[in-house]
């Protein structure tokens, strides 16, 4: 069976690829892996944005990486205005109007609907 992941974030706090163990990478993608109910299954594990690309939309390509990269910075950027103290709903409208993804707030975290998949954030 193959693995499903959802994508967490992507920043620099690390530089190796956990899927290929490439190193000296500018930014890494955080990747949870989840069971068969859509429940995070272990820890998040960082992804060269090449491999995020792979395992999350099924291919490597420079289209792949561009999602996954946007994405996450989507999904940092709400979670830093959450951890600020902004409240779910001005998040979720400024995410919208900002990036054009949809958004929905939902008991203090926000849904970000993007790569065919939710990513639920909240404050850190």
């Amino acid at each position: 069976m193959e693995t499903t992941y959802r994508l967490l974030g992507v920043n620099s706090d690390h530089d190796t690829c956990t899927a290929c163990g490439r190193t000296g990478l500018k930014r890494v993608a955080w990747l949870v892996a989840l069971d068969a109910d859509g429940a995070e299954d272990g820890d998040a594990a960082a992804f060269g944005t090449d491999c995020a690309g792979m395992a999350l939309l099924g291919a490597k390509s420079r289209k792949n990486t561009e999602a996954i990269t946007v994405a996450g910075r989507i999904i940092d950027t709400a979670r830093r205005w959450l951890t600020a103290g902004h409240d779910a709903d001005k998040v979720a409208d400024a995410i919208w109007n900002r990036y054009g993804y949809q958004t929905e707030a939902r008991d203090g975290a926000v849904l970000v609907r993007s790569m065919g998949t939710t990513h639920e954030v909240r404050a850190a």
